[in-house]
């Protein structure tokens, strides 16, 4: 149930009407002190940090950069890696957590203004294609695996083979201070 249906079903039952049963008063409180915060959120607890991880391929010369430099790559501003090519951008969907940190923490946009940032590169010239939007974890794995120009974004516990997380300002994803931490709702 939503916080607003939660308050205004809880004070119809609290204040509405005269010989609302204990039952029905019990029920209206249990309603609204999750949305007064009086307990934890409908999830149950706090919200706890995801360090969201930026992985490229194992073969990419890149170890670390900046935050600065990574919005750089991630509006291709920056296109060409040093020594291995044309920067091969996966975004992740703005429905996953690690999209919804990156949109947050490295573009600094709504998802509505990053679309028309790749819009107006697009159609300006600057880049040949607008990059393509993985959902699926695996997926995003697989292509950074696959090619070596390669960089996407990770919950920092899913990181196999073949991939290798960079440092962001001097941090390692689950180090204090690392750049990347998304807040997720506990369930």
């Amino acid at each position: 149930m939503g916080r607003h249906t939660a308050l205004t079903t809880g004070l119809v039952l609290l204040m509405g009407c005269k010989g609302v049963s204990v039952a029905r008063r019990a029920f209206a409180w249990a309603l609204l002190l999750p949305v007064f915060g009086l307990l934890g959120a409908e999830s149950g607890g706090s919200p706890k940090p995801v360090h969201v991880a930026i992985i490229v391929n194992a073969k990419n010369g890149t170890t670390d950069v900046t935050l600065k430099q990574l919005r750089l790559i991630f509006t291709l501003e920056q296109q060409f890696w040093p020594k291995s090519g044309r920067i091969l951008l996966i975004q992740r969907s703005s429905r996953t957590l690690a999209g919804q940190a990156v949109l947050k923490g490295v573009y600094s946009m709504t998802e509505d203004q990053l679309r028309k940032h790749w819009v107006q590169k697009l159609f300006s010239g600057e880049i040949p294609a607008i990059p393509a939007v993985v959902r699926e974890t695996d997926a995003a794995i697989l292509s950074t695996k696959k090619n070596e120009a390669a960089i996407t974004a990770v919950i920092a516990g899913e990181l196999p083979e073949g991939v290798r997380a960079l440092v962001v300002d001097g941090k390692k994803p689950g180090e204090e201070g690392y750049p990347l931490v998304w807040m997720e709702e506990s369930s």
